[in-house]
């Protein structure tokens, strides 16, 4: 809940000024917020919109006609009347309005089903939407086949039970979903950050093709602030679809990154284009065309001793010696002469 507490302290702090007038003061708190909390912001807002409080909820849903004005994407304006998945990095689950924690799990859960196996099943769900799974491979992937059915069955009654209680019986039935050896979670009920990362990529992408980057490029920077980290990296599953997907995400991210520090780089805004290295490298630090580029960026700016610590980074992360024909390398020697 730390995290939650925090955005909500963003978001009371910045509440004025994306209810400001001016609309250049809300694009620059709806860019602060978007930057700083990513995602989560979205759900911060519509778990307001359930308040009780007229005045609350009005702030909340202006707020989101801001976000969505100036992020320039479709924003649900609603409450969660579903479920719902922050994927990208801590796995956070909301089932309506309420976050499903490990305390809510305590307080509801009346069987010995664990939370941390509760919450991988949902997640391994939540993947597989309307492929559905089948119970051997939810053994698997969670439990390492060191369990029986009966962990499974255990674990799905305790979950139905929850989101009854915290969404109502019929969620809790259109939701969860078993036949004969499989299990599904509707995707007709849930919504996820993932796709909100996806969909706001995509959007640019439209600006790009219709315009030039740099009309799409704060879709893109955006994009990027969706990007709250690796998807389900968190959980305690493993699984080959979900790594591929992952894996989809990452190069997607850093692709966006890539191209918007070399946008900055072309500008000479050195401080930006660093700012943007610096991102992409917390999400792959042997990506070797960032660490290049930011060596070039620490170059100009006759930061020796950071080029050198960058390189003893980019060398430990990558665990071995690097190619002969490593970029990196080859810029570290040109340098050195």
């Amino acid at each position: 809940m730390k995290h939650y507490s925090l955005s909500l302290h963003l978001l009371h702090k910045s509440m004025a000024l994306l209810l400001h007038n001016d609309p250049e003061v809300q694009r620059q708190a709806a860019e602060l917020l978007l930057t700083t909390v990513g995602a989560h912001i979205f759900t911060v807002l519509r778990r307001q919109l359930a308040s009780a409080d007229e005045a609350e909820k009005a702030n909340a849903l202006r707020a989101l006609q801001t976000l969505e004005q100036h992020g320039r994407q479709r924003v649900e304006q609603r409450p969660f009347s579903g479920l719902h998945f922050e994927t990208l990095g801590a796995l956070r689950i909301y089932v309506g309005n309420h976050e499903l924690t490990a305390h809510e799990w305590a307080a509801f859960n009346r069987s010995h089903a664990g939370w941390q196996k509760a919450q991988a099943l949902l997640a391994y769900l939540f993947h597989y939407g309307q492929r559905g799974m089948t119970i051997e491979a939810a053994l698997a992937a969670i439990w390492q086949d060191r369990a029986t059915a009966s962990a499974i069955s255990r674990t799905l009654t305790a979950i139905r039970y929850v989101i009854g209680e915290l969404g109502g019986a019929d969620l809790a039935k259109r939701a969860l979903i078993s036949e004969q050896n499989r299990l599904w979670l509707s995707p007709m009920v849930c919504s996820s950050d993932a796709a909100l990362f996806e969909r706001a990529v995509q959007y640019a992408e439209q600006i790009e093709a219709e315009f030039d980057f740099e009309s799409a490029l704060p879709h893109y920077q955006h994009a990027c602030s969706l990007y709250g980290g690796n998807y389900l990296v968190m959980v305690d599953l493993y699984d080959e679809d979900i790594e591929d997907y992952r894996q989809q995400l990452i190069t997607t991210y850093l692709y966006l990154v890539e191209r918007i520090s070399e946008y900055y780089f072309s500008q000479q805004n050195i401080p930006r284009c660093i700012d943007w290295c610096l991102r992409g490298l917390r999400i792959r630090a042997t990506d070797e065309q960032l660490v290049v580029r930011l060596l070039e960026c620490y170059a100009r700016q006759r930061r020796s001793a950071d080029i050198e610590r960058l390189y003893q980074r980019y060398r430990r992360h990558l665990g071995g010696m690097p190619d002969d024909d490593d970029e990196v390398e080859r810029w570290m020697r040109q340098w050195r002469r």
